[in-house]
């Protein structure tokens, strides 16, 4: 994909697109938000509770920020050596990298309790968990990470200043 501002040509993008499906990737049930391989569509009563969805947010929130600390700590996936015109320390994503890890309930609760077009959440530099339980959809925020133009602020915001305003999501205060 193409990149915004950070350097390195599509490989980061490739990078960014590894970590997105890693996230997405079908696993138990409670991680795929897509309905099952051959069932007919129709929604069982465990999951109208809303106790499962909750739930299902938190750990989808914790598995995203999983593979986010991997890819910033393991700044290549998959390489022995970063791309041709990146240098040799630099992370997959650039500049700082606060984890929402063990916050994942407070986001989930709140956004029960937000209303779209009504309020809005002026963030922390710990926004990951907050984008997701806003409803934004974990490829954008993986993008953005890693500096994408298809990223909820076009790659330019990155972890920090995660922001995604049509969901009323602002940049971080400080």
């Amino acid at each position: 994909g193409r990149m915004a501002g950070r350097g390195g040509g599509g490989k980061i993008g490739d990078a960014a697109g590894d970590a997105a499906r890693a996230v997405m990737k079908p696993g138990p049930r409670i991680w795929n938000f897509g309905r099952p391989e051959g069932t007919d569509g129709t929604v069982s009563s465990e999951e109208e509770q809303p106790e499962v969805r909750r739930l299902a947010m938190m750990l989808l929130i914790r598995r995203f920020e999983d593979h986010v600390y991997r890819a910033f700590i393991r700044p290549w996936p998959g390489r022995t050596r970063p791309p041709a015109g990146c240098e040799p320390a630099a992370s997959a994503i650039g500049g700082f990298c606060h984890l929402y890890s063990g916050q994942e309930a407070v986001a989930v609760g709140a956004a029960e309790h937000f209303r779209p077009g009504v309020d809005a959440y002026v963030g922390t530099f710990r926004g990951h968990g907050w984008s997701l339980a806003l409803g934004t959809p974990p490829r954008v925020v993986m993008a953005e990470l890693f500096g994408r133009v298809d990223g909820c602020n076009g790659g330019r915001c990155g972890s920090v200043n995660l922001a995604d305003p049509r969901r009323g999501q602002l940049a971080a205060a400080y």
